[in-house]
């Protein structure tokens, strides 16, 4: 099991090397602490990093309710991918988060073209579940 543990370590690190030596990726953004949390007015979510100019920089990604579920989509930029967002029940990858009670909730996705995902999910207390949505290409 340590050998294994390895191999991802050195994967990860020839994978980082290479990323930054194509600028696919900036290892200046992976070492800085990228903070997310639940603004005081509960409307949002507050995502705080330090930008390329070495200066603290602060961004609101709204918090939308519906009923007693709470959520909030991120965009796919470094800072919001690496960020530790609060701990909610459901995490729907196409990033979507959802604050909602426990239970099992049926979920469909539609694309443009209106090819559908369809999903049962079981939300339980205190875990955060993540459901993946990927189209057939």
């Amino acid at each position: 099991m340590r050998l294994w543990g390895q191999r991802l370590i050195i994967a990860g690190i020839v994978l980082g090397v290479a990323l930054g030596s194509l600028g696919l990726f900036d290892s200046s953004h992976s070492h800085a602490a990228i903070t997310a949390r639940i603004t005081q007015a509960g409307d949002g979510i507050e995502l705080e990093y330090v930008g390329e100019d070495g200066k603290s920089v602060k961004e609101l990604i709204p918090l939308h309710k519906k009923g007693s579920a709470r959520y909030f989509s991120t965009g796919i930029g470094m800072e919001e991918r690496t960020a530790q967002y609060p701990r909610f029940p459901l995490k729907l990858v196409f990033w979507l988060f959802v604050d909602l009670p426990a239970g099992t909730y049926d979920i469909t996705a539609v694309r443009r073209d209106r090819a559908e995902i369809k999903q049962r999910v079981a939300v339980i207390p205190g875990r955060t579940k993540v459901a993946y949505f990927r189209w057939k290409e």
